[in-house]
C-alpha cells in the first residue's frame, strides 16, 4: 500500500481524523483488524481522506465532509480494503484492475481450497 502525498491543509484533516477515530474505540489496534496492519489502515484510511478532500482543496471549498454518511462511507470503504488487504497477505485472495481501473479480486488456489472447507463445515 503506498502512501499518496496531500497538501498541508489536507493532510490536518487527515491528522484530525486519524486522532479521532484512534481515541475512538481503538478504531485501528480494535479486534476487526489484525496485529500488524494497523499501519496498512492508517494509510488507506489517509488515501481515502486526502482523495476525499483534494477536489474541494483546488477549487477553494471548504475542507469538509459533505454528510455524516459521507464519513460513514469512507470508514466503511477503509474496513473492507483493510480487511482484502489481510486477505491477499494470507494468500487467499489475488487483486487486478479490469480494464475501467477498477479493483477486482478473486480467490487464489488456497482461497479455493478454503472455501470448500467451509462449505463442508456448514453442511
Amino acid at each position: 500500500m503506498e502512501e499518496k502525498i496531500f497538501p498541508d491543509p489536507i493532510n490536518k484533516i487527515i491528522d484530525d481524523v486519524i486522532q479521532l477515530l484512534t481515541t475512538d474505540e481503538n478504531f485501528f489496534t480494535g479486534p476487526d483488524i489484525s496485529a500488524g496492519y494497523s499501519d496498512e489502515a492508517k494509510i488507506i484510511l489517509k488515501n481515502l481522506v486526502g482523495d476525499y478532500m483534494l477536489p474541494k482543496f483546488f477549487i477553494g471549498e471548504e475542507l469538509v465532509f459533505d454528510s455524516e454518511d459521507d464519513f460513514e462511507e469512507l470508514l466503511k470503504t477503509c474496513a473492507i480494503e483493510t480487511a482484502m488487504l489481510k486477505l491477499m497477505g494470507d494468500g487467499l485472495i489475488w487483486e487486478t484492475e479490469n480494464i475501467d481501473g477498477e479493483k477486482v479480486y478473486g480467490l487464489t488456489e488456497k482461497g479455493i481450497i478454503f472455501n470448500q472447507k467451509l462449505e463442508e463445515n456448514e453442511n
